[in-house]
């Protein structure tokens, strides 16, 4: 499985008068509907309001539950805040050939091919890695890393055995996320903040909206 885990949902803005402004994105708030957290606010580095989601979510209820503590959320502060921002994964180059000429069924092309960077972490003899890919930003100029959390389907928890047989349409499963595991999602709070500037931004502003 693929899941393409995420750490905020936009709430809004804040106007100039200092008050909040609700955002009236259907995506955004469809989104908003799936979290528990919307009293957990703070400011996106892209100046925007946001709360908790999934990830950040699951960051803090284990330490509500006193299994992350506050130590383990302070070492991953220090960490980040001594990164070298030189090394950050959007500085990773996307490659292009140069154009060519091809001829397609009667039809001339301008050909050339595209290599996008692809860096993958496993977390240590647990069956399941973040994959990491390099891409285009969709409106802006610049590139963009899409973290993927990835893991077996023997990890999903459903009412028959996947193993063996096609999903059926829209079937739910679930994972557990446990004390054995939470580890994982604290691993990522770190691979997150080596993403971009904006991400580490973002990461030590919820580290600092829970401890």
């Amino acid at each position: 499985m693929e899941w393409q885990i995420g750490y905020d949902a936009i709430l809004g803005r804040i106007d100039k008068n200092g008050n909040e402004i609700k955002t009236p994105n259907k995506k955004a708030l469809l989104k908003l509907e799936k979290t528990q957290l919307q009293n957990k606010k703070f400011i996106g580095s892209n100046g925007k309001l946001k709360c908790f989601y999934e990830l950040s979510e699951y960051i803090q209820f284990f330490y509500d539950f006193k299994i992350i503590s506050k130590n383990d959320l302070l070492n991953i502060k220090t960490y980040l805040q001594n990164t070298d921002k030189n090394n950050y994964l959007d500085n990773l180059k996307i490659k292009r050939t140069n154009f060519t000429n091809k001829n397609l069924n009667g039809i001339d092309y301008l050909y050339a091919e595209v290599e996008y960077p692809v860096l993958v972490y496993k977390f240590g003899k647990y069956e399941v890695y973040t994959e990491i890919i390099i891409q285009e930003q969709q409106y802006a100029r610049g590139v963009q890393p899409m973290l993927f959390f990835c893991f077996p389907i023997t990890e999903l928890k459903t009412q028959s055995q996947l193993i063996g047989r096609v999903a059926n349409r829209n079937e739910e499963a679930e994972f557990i996320i446990n004390k054995d595991n939470i580890f994982v999602f604290l691993e990522m709070l770190k691979i997150f903040g080596n993403l971009s500037t904006n991400h580490n931004k973002d990461i030590l502003s919820i580290i600092n909206k829970i401890i």
